[in-house]
């Protein structure tokens, strides 16, 4: 029995996971996907068989197919997958095609989770669509690159403060290829904006869509990790953050606080419905929660992070995880 990981080379949850499974006795293979293909590793697909024919090998190691239990479908982009020169970007194009096809190759096999609804559970008006399908409380949201619904969604606030946040992935690649002198890459964090600034600058609005929705009042953050069936809820505070606009507690500008939190069952069973409604056996629900408004649900990552939650709340998830790869 073996699990494959797919991800890179210093992504701590893979190290993680990979010394839990070890001491588990469970056999597993490292695949840096993002760097495929890269003169090592090989992938075949034969069809000259009765049954198509799948050949792994990874770090000169052949796999035997058969003995595939679960893909932890990690990060499978890791950070070889940008900076790359025109004919190289071409290449890990050309063997993303064949990454992406292995499921169909390995059909039998515990996904965590299947790179196709991996792929559509990242798109947030999806998300946002089936959370309010299911009865989550969600924020009053508008997206879009249209100036006129922009501001008839400000009238619609009534001054309620609001935020923006990008409809896609805050990762902003301003060097493709990394060269000296070149603008950094940026990461856009959710910040707290007013009606009046975006009005003055409401033109700018065609050239990107974006996600505008009010700004929910909030005493503190959850991430909710869901493991199938189920849900580890970690509490998250920022404390002494110089900028009174951040509301997004990824940012480093502060303290993060962590301590467990038990959800009601309702809402517990809800993130579980929710992550299942997604295509998903994994995944890390961010919401806000307030004493007087309840929880409100903001987005989910299908590959998001929950190392904190294990190692500084002492939730199993690792060990959950290894469970769904194997059983």
């Amino acid at each position: 029995m073996k699990i494959i990981v797919v991800s890179y080379d210093d992504d701590l949850h893979k190290d993680h996971l990979l010394r839990i499974a070890d001491k588990a006795g469970i056999e597993t293979v490292s695949f840096d996907a993002g760097g495929y293909p890269n003169g090592v590793d090989e992938i075949g697909i034969e069809y000259s068989t009765a049954e198509p024919a799948l050949t792994l090998s990874v770090s000169g190691e052949s796999i035997d197919a058969r003995e595939v239990a679960g893909v932890w479908w990690r990060r499978p982009r890791g950070v070889r997958g940008i900076n790359r020169n025109p004919l190289e970007q071409y290449m890990r194009l050309e063997g993303e095609v064949i990454i992406q096809s292995l499921k169909e190759f390995l059909p039998n096999v515990n996904w965590i989770s299947g790179p196709e609804a991996t792929r559509m559970a990242c798109r947030k008006p999806v998300q946002l669509m089936v959370a309010k399908r299911l009865g989550m409380k969600i924020p009053q949201t508008c997206i879009t690159n249209s100036p006129e619904v922009v501001k008839e969604f400000i009238r619609r606030l009534e001054g309620k403060k609001l935020i923006m946040k990008p409809a896609g992935t805050s990762f902003v690649e301003l060097s493709p290829l990394g060269k000296p002198g070149d603008a950094p890459n940026k990461v856009v964090f959710t910040q707290v904006v007013s009606g009046e600034l975006i009005l003055e600058n409401l033109e700018m609005v065609k050239n990107c869509p974006v996600i505008f929705q009010e700004a929910v009042q909030k005493d503190s953050d959850m991430r909710v990790t869901v493991v199938d069936d189920q849900a580890f809820c970690a509490e998250i505070t920022l404390e002494g953050c110089s900028n009174p606009n951040n509301v997004d507690w990824r940012n480093y500008d502060g303290v993060r606080v962590f301590k467990r939190h038990e959800l009601p069952p309702d809402v517990g069973n809800l993130c579980v419905e929710f992550t299942r409604a997604m295509g998903l056996r994994f995944g890390c629900i961010d919401m806000g929660y307030s004493r007087a408004e309840g929880y409100t649900f903001f987005e989910i990552n299908p590959q998001g992070q929950w190392l904190p939650s294990e190692l500084k709340l002492g939730y199993p998830i690792a060990t959950a995880l290894l469970k769904a790869l194997t059983r």
